[in-house]
């Protein structure tokens, strides 16, 4: 079934929404609050290219066809319809699929409706045909077959023909029932009125996504109560089984083989919803926003090129691609590489024909909402505004920095959550076959098998060559550890560990891929990082600079005392001593001027939404104010590193 979606949106290219501004624009913060449930990890995605690959596959080409509002809809290519033709190939074996994906309303419940009886009159007509030739009369339908001595054995085939018919069409109204649930919830709540809540949206996801083993595990249940209804009846736990008893036990077997199931992706969904995902959901956030904003802009640079700002008669994320994914994509807006950023932004301020971006053009852009987005991007611009005086313009490098860092860091979450999915897929792959071993072994006896006996001649055999597995069973638990629970980096993360600085390239469940820097490629298997410790420098909250700043001056030791107790004095009385702290390194003459080394301790998680370039900039605006009431005459400075 189609991907769900939990807001219940209006469509974005609705007429109803014809004005940039008021309470439709209030959809930017929930796309920012709520973001979807999964990721953009196929294979075709930017996740997995190099910076001077195109992101965009056909699809995404082949939707912005299909959703872009302006201008008359494109017919078609025949290589396009080709495409579309294979997608959904007809399959014998998933009619119901094919009906799916090529009807739509009513044609869909009708088509479903003709499958259904052409498919019971195709299991019933043999039978009744052989029936009809042997004018033997129709056996009782819901009595057991044990207590009807006369039966013959066509009469028998009928009986078991009626069997199948009924778990066929119980089978497609289960699917159908089951792929409607999600949204039959999501009606009812917006019918009273009620909030969808974080936990509830969970659930609903979750739910959605074990749809399938759920609707197979009632099916299984309907099997169990139709095989009393018209073969023969079974009670549960019974053993032996004789007859048609085994269709029952059967059906149960794979019932509890499925509650397994689900109960293992439920309580490993849960843990990632509630564990996983709240790490990454600011950072989520933040991507989602930018991304807004940088391609809000684009369309309002092009409206003015032209002439015409009626196409931005629409909300602010008109055009969103819905699905199921974390990080938001447009079907008409894409940054291929993080060398098109400049590009682009060369492109917006080129068509706006101005230098600068100012707070006109942002209330053009934006609306009733301008006021959100101008504090965001002054934030983003804060490294070089003061608290006297508040910058009114955003120049060409503030944007191409807020555009590349956008792009390098989608990148890397992107990456990072393709492998946190590889390492649950591996998971959930080992906790099946477990949960497998576990049905075969409680259930199956219900149906005569006796896995003991199997299972005497094996187990001596897998305990004496145990220890060639016990090291690997117990490095790849602990892996899973180490990676999942403790979860010491994550791709694009600067890490110093065995005594060298990395950047983290790709994890996988064995080892971890780095680059150092020279760019060299570096393995490292998981079980030696397990014992090592990891210093990561972009998750850390205090981040220490060592900046060197020159004085057009002599200064004494009184002099760079005086400095000293400056800095201090101002730190405590903007109550700041609790979040940043400056120390004088080292100070030394050259040529009449004195080069000073700061070393400036700050608190900022680079990897937190809230933007690391104003508590950077603070201690700076600090150390230039001092020097210049001094008496002393501030020419440049310098960074030398940052740990």
């Amino acid at each position: 079934m189609e991907s769900i979606k939990i807001h219940g949106e209006e469509d974005a290219s609705s007429p109803n929404h014809s004005t940039p501004g008021g309470e439709n624009q209030k959809k930017l913060s929930k796309l920012i609050n709520k973001p979807s449930r999964k990721r953009d990890n196929n294979v075709n995605e930017d996740s997995d290219k190099s910076d001077s690959e195109d992101s965009p596959g056909a699809e995404i080409n082949a939707k912005l066809e299909e959703n872009t509002p302006t201008g008359p809809p494109k017919k078609p290519s025949r290589l396009f319809k080709a495409m579309e033709e294979e997608k959904y190939p007809f399959s014998i074996f998933r009619i119901e699929s094919y009906i799916e994906k090529n009807l739509k309303g009513n044609k869909f419940y009708a088509g479903l409706c003709v499958y259904a009886a052409l498919g019971f009159l195709l299991i019933m007509a043999p039978s009744t045909l052989g029936l009809l030739l042997r004018r033997e009369k129709i056996p009782s339908i819901f009595v057991s077959i044990s207590k009807q001595p006369s039966i013959s054995g066509m009469q028998e085939t009928f009986k078991v023909s009626v069997f199948l018919g009924v778990m066929f069409i119980t089978y497609l109204c289960l699917w159908v029932s089951g792929g409607e649930t999600t949204y039959f919830i999501i009606f009812l709540f917006k019918l009273m009125n009620k909030k969808i809540t974080k936990d509830t949206r969970v659930l609903l996801f979750i739910f959605n996504d074990t749809q399938e083993l759920i609707v197979l595990c009632t099916f299984f249940l309907f099997g169990i109560f139709q095989c009393n209804l018209f073969l023969e009846n079974y009670v549960i736990f019974k053993s032996p089984v004789q007859g048609y008893e085994l269709v029952g036990a059967v059906s149960f077997c794979f019932f509890i083989l499925l509650v397994m199931f689900i109960g293992e992706k439920f309580f490993l969904k849960m843990a990632v919803a509630y564990c996983g995902n709240n790490v990454f959901s600011p950072r989520i956030g933040d991507l989602n926003l930018k991304m807004t904003i940088v391609r809000r802009l684009s369309s309002y640079a092009e409206a003015i090129e032209i002439g015409n700002l009626s196409i931005l008669a629409g909300e602010i994320d008109a055009g969103i691609e819905i699905t199921d994914s974390f990080l938001i994509h447009y079907a008409d807006f894409s940054i291929k590489s993080i060398h098109y950023c400049e590009a682009l932004i060369e492109t917006i301020y080129s068509r706006l024909g101005c230098t600068t971006i100012t707070k006109t053009h942002v209330r053009e852009a934006f609306g009733g909402q301008w006021q959100d987005i101008w504090k965001f991007l002054q934030n983003q611009m804060g490294s070089k505004t003061t608290e006297d005086e508040e910058r009114d313009e955003v120049e060409f490098d503030d944007l191409v920095s807020l555009t590349k860092l956008m792009y390098t860091e989608r990148i890397d979450l992107k990456r990072t959550l393709q492998d946190r999915d590889n390492l649950l897929a591996k998971l959930d792959f080992i906790l099946i076959v477990v949960a497998s071993a576990l049905t075969i072994v409680l259930i199956t006896p219900v149906i005569g098998f006796d896995p003991v006996k199997y299972m005497a001649g094996i187990i001596p055999i897998i305990m004496s060559s145990g220890w060639l597995f016990s090291d690997i069973i117990k490095s790849v638990l602990n892996n899973f550890l180490f990676l999942l629970h403790e979860h010491p980096f994550d791709v694009g993360d600067k890490i110093n560990t065995k005594d060298e600085e990395l950047v983290v390239l790709r994890i996988d469940l064995m080892y971890t891929t780095f680059t150092s820097t020279g760019g060299t490629i570096c393995y490292i298997p998981n079980k030696e990082l397990i014992n090592e410790k990891i210093f990561n420098i972009k998750r850390s909250d205090i981040q220490i600079e060592i900046v060197t700043v020159s004085v057009d001056n002599e200064l004494e030791i009184d002099d760079i005392n005086t400095l000293k107790t400056k800095i201090q004095d101002i730190l405590k009385s903007k109550d700041l001593i609790t979040k940043k702290n400056i120390h004088i390194q080292d100070y030394e003459i050259d040529n009449s001027k004195t080069k000073i080394t700061f070393k400036i301790e700050y608190y900022c998680n680079f990897q937190d939404p809230e933007p690391k370039y104003n508590r950077r900039y603070k201690p700076m605006e600090i150390i230039h104010g001092v020097i210049k009431t001094s008496g002393f005459t501030y020419i440049e400075q310098k960074t030398h590193s940052s740990i």
